[in-house]
């Protein structure tokens, strides 16, 4: 658009300079050194003034179109102008926009950021949520067993209440029977006597009928010898004498009949004795069985009522171990002694007190492998509480299956012997907490979280609160059962129910030197066969 409006000045200058000389040459001035134009030049002139009229003409109509198109180029240039304006001020709000939309992008950037930490947290939420509730299902779990364990309890209270009164009435009906065989026996022994007193009156009067009967024989002989003639009193007395001799012989009837009833009277009187005597000997066994009863509910009871602490403490025995290793090279001799608590556990009728192997002390050596002479080894068991005597240990026996738990023998006294729970206990009580010991500071305790491994006797265990987990610790559940002994920081070895003999375990003898040995050659031997079993089971662990 301003190319155009140049041209068109341009074209009005040159039109300008054109009509400016015209009029010069035709006004005067300088039109005596003009030549006269001839009549060719004077219509060349004459065309050339109309031409400049129709330019003159064409000359104002151009200027007001220059004049419209200055007008129109400067409502071109302002506008051109505001447009630049416009556009400054829309770049500079652009700008502004553009900073806005970085303001609001990190704004955004922010927000989304936020809007991830805020899922995240949420997420968080919702898993403690869900370890909430999956822990709140365990509560109610366990309260349920608690309650079902509470109600078998009650149940089995119940149960032996029945039976305690089932077997009180049983008592009382012996005793009822009893009394009313003996007032039966008192009542047979009373009608024993009215029918003897009977027999005694049909006798006195079967004696005076044979009184009379020989006062009438009498009678008769004399009427007989001075009455001859009186036949016919002679044949009623001898009518009465019949009459005599029968009565006689019903009372004797009677009488065998009385004795006969009074001998089976006499024998139920000696069966109802015997019936009170054995109702007597079944009141004394059923009263020896309440007893029994009793006191096996109340030592229940008070076993029930016993705390895990408690168990433990009665439980907790201290074990000492110690061998002598002797150099000959140098004629020198080390001695390795060890002292550790732990629990004694009842397995299988076999009084064990389980530790780790190398709690024992049996890996210790001083020159680089054990001795082939050993002059002495020892040990012994000793209770922490009470008033039990010190025992002897027999033997340390190393299990197959897994060599890094020991199983110390003893045979002292089994008062306050733990129960192992096993691998099937746990599953079925669905336990999955445990309380955690140190065999070397009987005070230091804490508590863990347990789950089994799957299809073998080994839990992993992880600390909750207290004393943290290491090898060589023992587990025990919150009604005072051993569980195991940790073999690793995070693994637990469960005890089992029951010794068993394949494979076969190795057994350390714990004996003392006999008069005839230099050195005790048995434990050189397994204790040698034992430690390598022990570092082949860790090398296949450690795998």
């Amino acid at each position: 658009m301003r190319r155009s409006i140049l041209i068109v000045m341009l074209d009005v200058m040159v039109l300008s300079v054109l009509a400016l000389t015209a009029r010069q040459r035709a006004g005067g001035g300088t039109i005596a050194n003009i030549p006269v134009p001839t009549s060719g030049i004077s219509r060349m002139v004459e065309e050339g003034l109309r031409n400049e009229a129709s330019f003159r003409d064409e000359i104002s109509r151009l200027e007001t179109q220059l004049k419209e198109a200055s007008a129109i180029a400067q409502k071109a240039l302002d506008q051109a102008a505001l447009a630049e304006a416009k556009a400054g001020r829309e770049s500079e709000e652009s700008d502004e926009v553009l900073e806005k939309l970085r303001a609001m992008e990190l704004a955004a950037e922010r927000a989304r950021a936020d809007a991830t930490l805020a899922k995240r947290e949420a997420e968080l939420v919702n898993e403690q949520a869900a370890l909430a509730k999956e822990r709140t299902r365990e509560l109610e779990l366990r309260e349920a067993e608690a309650k079902a364990r509470a109600h078998e309890l009650a149940l089995r209270e119940l149960e032996a209440k029945a039976r305690t009164d089932a077997a009180l009435a049983r008592l009382e009906l012996a005793e009822d029977k009893a009394l009313e065989a003996e007032l039966l026996a008192q009542e047979a022994e009373r009608s024993a006597g009215d029918k003897d007193s009977e027999v005694l009156a049909l006798q006195q009067e079967m004696m005076a009928i044979r009184a009379a009967q020989l006062l009438a024989e009498e009678r008769a002989e004399a009427l007989s010898v001075t009455l001859s003639g009186q036949e016919a009193e002679l044949s009623e007395a001898r009518t009465d004498a019949a009459s005599a001799r029968a009565t006689a012989q019903v009372a004797m009837a009677e009488r065998e009949r009385m004795v006969v009833k009074t001998e089976q009277v006499a024998e139920q009187l000696v069966q109802t004795r015997e019936t009170m005597a054995t109702l007597q000997e079944r009141k004394k066994g059923d009263a020896e069985k309440i007893a029994q009863f009793q006191e096996e509910k109340r030592a229940a009871v008070e076993e029930e009522s016993k705390s895990v602490w408690v168990q433990r403490e009665e439980a907790l025995r201290r074990v000492q171990i110690s061998y002598t290793e002797y150099n000959s090279a140098n004629g020198q001799s080390f001695r390795t002694s060890k002292e550790l608590v732990m629990p004694l556990v009842k397995l299988d009728q076999f009084l064990l007190v389980p530790a780790e192997f190398k709690e024992l002390g049996l890996k210790r050596s001083f020159f680089g492998g054990l001795s082939e002479s050993i002059t002495d080894v020892k040990g012994v068991l000793s209770p922490m509480v009470g008033e039990a005597k010190p025992g002897t240990l027999n033997a340390v026996i190393v299990p197959a299956a897994e060599p890094q738990v020991c199983l110390v023998h003893s045979v002292g006294e089994a008062t306050g012997a733990l129960v192992p729970v096993t691998m099937q206990g746990l599953k079925e009580q669905r336990l999955q907490t445990a309380l955690l010991f140190s065999p070397d500071d009987e005070e230091e305790y804490g508590q863990v979280d347990i789950s089994p491994v799957l299809g073998r006797d080994y839990l992993n265990v992880r600390a909750q609160k207290g004393k943290k987990p290491k090898t060589g610790d023992y587990l025990l559940t919150e009604r005072g059962e051993f569980i195991g002994v940790m073999v690793k920081s995070d693994i637990c070895s469960v005890l089992p129910g029951k010794l068993t003999g394949s494979p076969k375990p190795v057994i350390i003898p714990l004996r003392k030197r006999g008069k005839n040995e230099l050195y005790l050659n048995d434990f050189v031997r397994t204790l040698n066969v034992a430690r390598d079993r022990l570092d082949a089971h860790l090398d296949v662990r450690n795998l």
